[in-house]
């Protein structure tokens, strides 16, 4: 940004070289009035090109102060209002460990469920078509579900 600086240093020097006796001829004069034309062009050249940069540091900055807003808002939403109490923990943990019994006593009870209708299945009892297919069900898909879901829970309280 020293660019003004130079310029009038270099029109500085050509003015202390003109001799200035010699001034007042029409070449030297004539010179002279260039250099001073040139020096009023490049200063508004100059003063113009300060200005763009200015409006777009300018824009740069509302952008940036505007993205910075924004990120301050996301922040202020994922804080506010989080605090942790440790008698409601204590009663989450209390609440999900009721909640984990239940499912395996559910799951227990659909198990012996299960082994007591394809017992009857089995022995004859039941006949049939429907009675059959039922058999395949339960024995392909609904058994096979409730060990998966058995086995991976046992993976994870292991864990």
């Amino acid at each position: 940004m020293d660019f003004r600086a130079d310029i009038w240093t270099i029109n500085a020097q050509i003015e202390n070289l003109i001799d200035p006796v010699s001034e007042t001829s029409h070449t030297n004069r004539k010179i002279w009035e260039e250099n001073q034309a040139l020096q009023q062009t490049i200063d508004s050249y100059v003063e113009q090109e300060l200005d763009n940069v200015s409006k777009q540091t300018r824009k740069v900055r509302q952008k940036l102060d505007e993205k910075s807003r924004k990120i301050d808002e996301r922040k202020e939403l994922f804080t506010m209002g989080v605090k942790y109490s440790a008698s409601e923990s204590s009663q989450l943990m209390e609440a999900m460990a009721n909640n984990i019994q239940v499912a395996n006593e559910v799951t227990d009870r659909l198990s012996q469920g299960c082994d007591h209708l394809i017992a009857a299945l089995d022995s004859g009892e039941l006949m049939g078509a429907a009675y059959t297919a039922g058999k395949g069900l339960f024995s392909e898909i609904i058994i096979p579900a409730i060990r998966s879901y058995r086995l991976q829970w046992m993976t994870f309280k292991r864990s």
